[in-house]
């Protein structure tokens, strides 16, 4: 889905982390490696899951903006040009700490549902200079709810510093695949964040 964005190659860098799942992986990167500008990243931490991966991501990537994905999860179409189309169309980048939106929740392929971003990773464009200022990190420790642990760090600084959380309520650009495996997952769970103060 990320060779779909209506944007210029040139203009982003996909990072991609081993996460140390047992999925095969190495000849899929070998169809793509000339398509796209793309980092592979080898992890030699003793922690595995999704948490130390995005956080291996994070330690190298070089962009202003910053977005996550998983290796099953889509984005649609446009989702680059409409987030940037959106900070644009603000016109105060620099009071900015990041654009929220709504991304589609898919059941095992049958049912679905909406939600806001504003909780979760997913569909969450952050602002790369931000988190380093304050020193935000996920916690390599934890192979579910890494996202709460994120925000809540996030979203208090935020809040803090009286940044702006920007949210494009009219975009659905994130889809997001839930299968019966993940029982772990906190969207598949209906976690109530609202229950956390602070991590």
């Amino acid at each position: 889905s990320i060779l779909l964005q209506y944007m210029n190659k040139d203009f982003y860098e996909v990072i991609l982390v081993d996460d140390k799942s047992i999925e095969e992986y190495e000849d899929i990167l070998e169809d793509y490696k000339h398509d796209m500008n793309i980092v592979f990243i080898k992890n030699t931490t003793k922690y595995k899951g999704p948490s130390i991966a995005r956080q291996c991501g994070l330690d190298i990537a070089t962009g202003k903006w910053v977005t996550f994905i998983d290796s099953d999860d889509e984005f649609y179409p446009g989702t680059f040009q409409y987030l940037f189309y959106s900070l644009n169309k603000y016109g105060h980048e620099s009071e900015i700490s990041c654009v929220d939106t709504k991304f589609k929740v898919i059941y095992n392929n049958e049912t679905e549902d909406f939600i806001d971003s504003n909780n979760w990773l997913h569909g969450t464009l952050y602002k790369l200079e931000f988190i380093r200022n304050h020193n935000i990190k996920f916690n390599p420790t934890l192979y579910a709810m890494e996202d709460v642990w994120f925000n809540s760090q996030f979203r208090h600084y935020s809040c803090y510093y009286n940044m702006i959380e920007l949210f494009v309520e009219d975009c659905v650009i994130y889809k997001y695949t839930v299968n019966e495996l993940q029982n772990n997952s906190i969207t598949h769970n209906n976690f109530n964040v609202n229950g956390i103060d602070y991590l």
